[in-house]
């Protein structure tokens, strides 16, 4: 058993060729603390995905670990990196939610941590450049719940605190739109200015 206070999680389904990307992206983090890194094939059906997820296994078994599970779609393969999480590392802090078409910047998830300690926030999600695009999507600025209202303002690509799935947070499996989250105990999610 590791010592993992930060899970990164990448659920994947029919981007087995994208998905080496990510895990190479996962891997090359320039982190202080322990990390894991959680791949959920959420039953793809190219072969594939099973393939790279047993190789990465292989190659990293202290850090990399592999989970199939049936079809459930995005939220239910995130939902089940979480709960793996949430067992399999007892000091767990953070969790980092990576898209399998999705890749970090070294840096990324140590800067995203740093700043977490230093402003206390629960839940940090980055700027994005998308490949392809020339424009960027910044999120630099002061929260606006009224901007939120009318657009979603939040990369599911998210660290977050522990403590927030902890309590009973998980995506919902139950709506089309993938990045939402609700609480099993009530269904709310306060926002904090």
């Amino acid at each position: 058993m590791t010592m993992a206070k930060l899970a990164i999680i990448i659920p994947t389904y029919k981007h087995n060729v994208f998905v080496v990307e990510a895990i190479e992206s996962a891997l090359a983090q320039d982190l202080l603390l322990d990390y894991a890194i959680i791949m959920v094939n959420d039953g793809c059906p190219f072969p594939e995905t099973q393939s790279v997820g047993r190789a990465f296994r292989a190659k990293f078994p202290e850090i990399f670990h592999y989970l199939e599970k049936p079809n459930g779609g995005l939220s239910s393969a995130r939902n089940a990196g979480i709960d793996y999480a949430l067992r399999e590392f007892p000091n767990l802090e953070l969790i980092y939610f990576l898209d399998a078409d999705n890749r970090l910047r070294p840096t990324s998830l140590s800067n995203a941590e740093q700043l977490m300690r230093k402003t206390g926030a629960d839940w940090i999600y980055p700027s994005i450049n998308m490949i392809g695009l020339e424009q960027g999507f910044s999120y630099y600025g002061k929260y606006s719940k009224l901007i939120h209202r009318e657009q979603n303002l939040c990369e599911a690509g998210s660290l977050i605190k522990a403590d927030i799935v902890r309590c009973g947070l998980r995506f919902d499996e139950n709506i089309s739109e993938e990045n939402n989250l609700t609480s099993k105990y009530d269904g709310k999610v306060e926002i904090e200015d």
